[in-house]
């Protein structure tokens, strides 16, 4: 994170999937060594009716205070919930098609907005997380995000999306739920930056844009892929 409070960022294209962020480098090393010492003392169940994976839930008001405050200025407004969970994908773990839907949170007296996933390893066998056109159309991704360690994806509930089944590697992250705070004012608003692009990315079909450029008015064409990581396959 720089002086101005800002992140590296991957940008998925905006008219496509509004509102997904995918940033890296948001959390000290301590709170991340805390998350791993917590998901181990935390009892799972396997209790799913769409996932091949480990669950472990927990409440902590004081935890969810510490991951808002370490998020970057580019989402302000949004705060984490208290209620969040642990998820393990083991070899061939996967999560089928879906959406998110809201929690009540109860500190902020609000329904929560937004899905977060705070990726707790390195995957780079299979294990991404897929954006879909719809939850019928699963076969060609509109993006697939590679999770790395320390870096947070954050998205509306409502965004289809699948995991992808994993690979040699499993696939650990805390998911969490968030809620949406008051809008900024227009003057404030307009005052933020440019969100920009922190790895190389693939729109679409063999359209590259580097690092630290300037994502304005791009968009995946029909039928096309991103795909954030080292993973090349464009069809789950």
């Amino acid at each position: 994170m720089d002086t101005n409070g800002e992140v590296d960022e991957v940008v998925l294209p905006n008219e496509v999937l509004p509102q997904v962020h995918y940033l890296h480098d948001c959390f000290p090393p301590q709170l991340l060594d805390r998350l791993e010492r917590l998901r181990e003392q935390t009892m799972g169940d396997r209790c799913s009716v769409n996932m091949v994976a480990l669950r472990r839930r927990f409440v902590s008001a004081e935890l969810a205070e510490q991951i808002t405050t370490s998020l970057p200025r580019q989402l302000a407004g949004l705060r984490v919930c208290a209620e969040m969970r642990f998820i393990e994908y083991s070899l061939g773990g996967y999560i089928a098609p879906h959406t998110d839907g809201p929690t009540f949170d109860q500190t902020a007296h609000a329904s929560s907005t937004h899905t977060m996933l705070l990726y707790l390893r390195d995957v780079d066998d299979g294990g991404a997380t897929c954006f879909l056109r719809s939850l019928d159309e699963t076969t060609r991704p509109l993006a697939a995000v590679q999770p790395r360690a320390g870096s947070i994806l954050i998205f509306p509930h409502g965004t289809p999306h699948m995991g992808e089944a994993c690979g040699t590697q499993p696939k650990m992250l805390l998911r969490g739920d968030l809620v949406l705070s008051p809008p900024v004012a227009d003057d404030e608003a307009a005052a933020q930056p440019p969100l920009r692009l922190s790895d190389s990315t693939r729109l679409g079909e063999g359209v590259t844009k580097e690092t630290e450029t300037i994502l304005r008015n791009e968009h995946v064409p029909s039928g096309g892929c991103e795909r954030v990581g080292n993973l090349s396959r464009t069809e789950v």
